[in-house]
């Protein structure tokens, strides 16, 4: 069964690498600067905060976003599933989530054109050291693509099932600046090398990239999935913590701060092209915290508060 998967898979890849590319100006390039089909893509279904698997094969190799329905689809190929959905619906525009190129299907062309910019900055946000400098200097409200007024970096997180106990959590953490400042800037940490059989550093990871779609100010909606996040969480807590069943806010927050301080810290020894001096420094500007609960008399009614400090 493995075998026969992986066979379809490197299906898929061969039928990508055997894609005709025209160099100079032909009349692929014509149809890139040119696409008829742009008004056709609907971005009030686009929702780039769940996990890149095709939605058929459950593959996470070659995986492409049908912008007109918001499914996701293997390959471009002639035998691929994104190929046969834009013949069967009719759906023609797609976006590669990895390398962030749009394509036409079943013309299989790429398609350049500056108006889909906001939709790879919906999938990627990227902040520059300005803009995170400016960040606790305007409370400016932005609008949505849906029409609903919010402000950045105080955003609603969607409960997926009994993950509330974590959203509190990572609210909390996404508003500590120094914390938030590392984290929206991924130059910091995008090319620490991993050790072979590591996985914690996709905590890292995730945690950055639900940092930057929380304080998006291009946002389609004025709510962030943490889904991605919390299947990292589920994974390299060995199922310790869940989002099906409530888990115990202290545990969590301890256990994530030390977490993330610990990893950026570890793996940036890994980091190739620097020195000891310079390899740490980017862990300095992550700070401890201490975590206090506050225990009402009530506890039944109060529960548990969580107060996030700074050292």
């Amino acid at each position: 069964m493995v075998s026969v998967k992986r066979e379809r898979e490197l299906d898929f890849e061969d039928d990508e690498a055997t894609v005709p590319v025209k160099v100079g100006r032909s009349s692929e390039d014509r149809r890139s600067r040119h696409c008829p089909y742009l008004d056709t893509i609907n971005r009030s279904v686009l929702d780039f905060d769940f996990e890149k698997l095709c939605s058929i094969s459950l593959s996470h190799i070659n995986v492409y976003a049908c912008l007109i329905c918001g499914k996701y689809f293997q390959g471009r190929g002639l035998k691929s599933h994104a190929y046969t959905h834009s013949v069967q619906f009719t759906h023609h525009v797609f976006l590669n989530l990895h390398t962030l190129k749009f394509y036409c299907l079943p013309d299989n062309y790429e398609i350049i054109d500056s108006s889909l910019e906001d939709i790879t900055y919906v999938l990627k946000p990227t902040f520059t050291r300005q803009h995170i400098s400016g960040l606790d200097k305007q409370g400016k409200l932005y609008r949505a693509y849906d029409g609903t007024t919010y402000l950045p970096g105080i955003v609603g997180l969607n409960n997926i099932k009994a993950n509330d106990y974590a959203n509190v959590v990572l609210q909390a953490l996404s508003n500590v600046p120094p914390l938030r400042n590392y984290f929206l800037e991924e130059e910091n940490y995008c090319r620490i090398r991993r050790p072979p059989g590591d996985i914690m550093f996709l905590l890292v990871q995730r945690f950055g990239e639900l940092m930057r779609k929380l304080w998006n100010p291009r946002n389609f909606k004025a709510h962030v999935s943490p889904h991605e996040m919390l299947q990292a969480v589920v994974l390299c807590s060995k199922k310790n913590f869940q989002i099906t069943k409530q888990g115990r806010i202290l545990l969590y927050h301890i256990q994530g701060c030390c977490g993330l301080s610990v990893l950026v810290h570890e793996r940036s020894a890994w980091c190739i092209g620097r020195n000891q001096e310079e390899t740490f420094k980017p862990h300095q500007s992550v700070p401890r915290f201490h975590a206090y609960i506050l225990q009402e008399a009530s506890s039944s009614r109060f529960g548990e508060w969580l107060i996030v400090r700074p050292l």
